[in-house]
């Protein structure tokens, strides 16, 4: 687990299971980098936040844009979740 700690510390990867959010904030001085998250079994959602510069964001402040979603939704394994802005 201590090797998984850089990933998550580069990628900026946050769950909060109490509130289930998301918050994607990558290291402002690593460019392009890419990375996969990884959960184990389900992922229940109700927000996702976004950094500022992130490419779905068009207008925000500097913590980012948060999309909130209407109803709880759940990321089931080998699913994907698209936004559209």
């Amino acid at each position: 687990m201590p090797a998984w700690s850089g990933v998550l510390g580069l990628s900026g990867f946050r769950y909060h299971s109490a509130e289930r959010s998301v918050c994607i904030m990558p290291r402002p001085n690593v460019a392009k980098f890419v990375c996969f998250w990884s959960a184990e079994g389900d992922l229940p959602l109700r927000s996702i936040t976004l950094a500022p510069g992130h490419p779905l964001v068009l207008s925000h402040d500097r913590e980012g844009v948060v999309f909130t979603f209407t109803e709880e939704l759940t990321i089931h394994a080998g699913e994907e979740l698209v936004l559209l802005a």
